[in-house]
């Protein structure tokens, strides 16, 4: 068994998932695979992104704004009730500049995302695929510090971090992770919170989820977009694959990824374990999506970008959201 336990602090053990929860992201993303940003799209907002002024197509860099602003509500937190608090890791990841999301050199590694960014490379043997992150060789002075507490001090400082309540456990459905992020005492769970607070994104999602996700699956439903899902349909399935339409294999394919994570998890100790008689599985899973996405690319060579239509068509759709919601959109600090 390998144990991935960032800091040796609990807090970064399994809180991938409880971000992607936390974020609302992972959800509208995976059903609907709106895709990356192009050259011709990169920097332009589109009606609802302006209101928050992040962009859909790239949320990487709003996926580390949130941790960063999570975190220092939590060592506020800690350091009220008595404890230090400290994460060393601003980003949850280190691609390089030229290879992010949404790059060529990104598509070639990780295909969509889905099975391949489940779990940090260097737990993963080759040719197994995971996130570039940098785990410390060694104990850091956050480390030290928690090693020194007593057993008690140390049952005080995971309480007061995670809660003192009934926790959410790694393997937990999103209901129940949902479910303890509302009612957690834990500085942790405070600190997320307050970052729903403080940025506008997440007070979007906080206040019109449903209908930004209904915004998407309306886009997906529209005309143009039926019939280039007939034509890429045929053109993956002449190139051998079973295929339905973009977002319900993506939906597919992240909730496989997501059963597998599940799977692996496992509660020993304190930190994340991977069982490596899972590698197997996980890298026909890896396989079967990189070739899915190779041959993908290779449609949109002939019908065109899928990411920019959709982003076309969605534009109209956003403006009637943005108009028929604007007092209320107000009333939270968009406009």
């Amino acid at each position: 068994m390998i144990n991935l336990g960032y800091n040796g602090d609990v807090s970064n053990s399994w809180w991938g998932r409880i971000q992607h929860t936390m974020l609302g992201i992972a959800c509208v993303v995976a059903a609907t695979g709106c895709g990356s940003a192009t050259d011709e799209t990169a920097g332009k907002l589109s009606p609802v992104e302006n209101l928050v002024g992040v962009s859909f197509d790239n949320l990487d860099e709003h996926r580390d704004e949130v941790f960063r602003v999570a975190n220092e509500h939590t060592r506020r937190c800690m350091t009220g009730r008595g404890f230090e608090y400290e994460v060393t890791r601003t980003t949850r990841h280190d691609y390089p500049d030229d290879a992010g999301p949404g790059t060529s050199l990104w598509k070639d590694r990780y295909g969509f995302g889905a099975s391949t960014t489940r779990f940090p490379q260097p737990l993963l043997p080759e040719p197994l695929v995971g996130t570039p992150v940098s785990i410390p060789d060694g104990p850091g002075a956050h480390d030290l510090y928690l090693r020194s507490l007593t057993d008690g001090e140390r049952a005080a400082y995971d309480a007061a971090l995670m809660g003192s309540g009934e926790q959410a456990i790694p393997g937990s459905s999103s209901a129940e992770i949902e479910q303890y992020l509302d009612s957690s005492d834990g500085c942790s769970m405070i600190g997320h919170r307050k970052a729903v607070e403080d940025l506008p994104y997440q007070r979007l999602f906080d206040h019109f989820g449903d209908e930004v996700f209904d915004l998407f699956a309306r886009a997906d439903s529209d005309p143009k977009m039926i019939i280039y899902e007939q034509d890429l349909r045929s053109c993956m399935t002449g190139q051998g694959f079973a295929w339905t339409t973009y977002p319900q294999v993506l939906s597919e394919l992240n909730e496989r990824a997501n059963a597998f994570s599940l799977s692996a998890s496992g509660a020993e100790g304190r930190g994340f374990w991977l069982d490596p008689n899972l590698f197997e599985s996980l890298g026909e899973l890896q396989q079967h999506e990189l070739e899915l996405a190779e041959a993908f690319r290779e449609c949109e060579v002939t019908l065109g970008s899928r990411a920019e239509l959709h982003r076309e068509v969605r534009l109209a759709y956003e403006v009637d959201f943005v108009n028929d919601n604007r007092s209320a959109l107000a009333e939270i600090g968009l406009s």
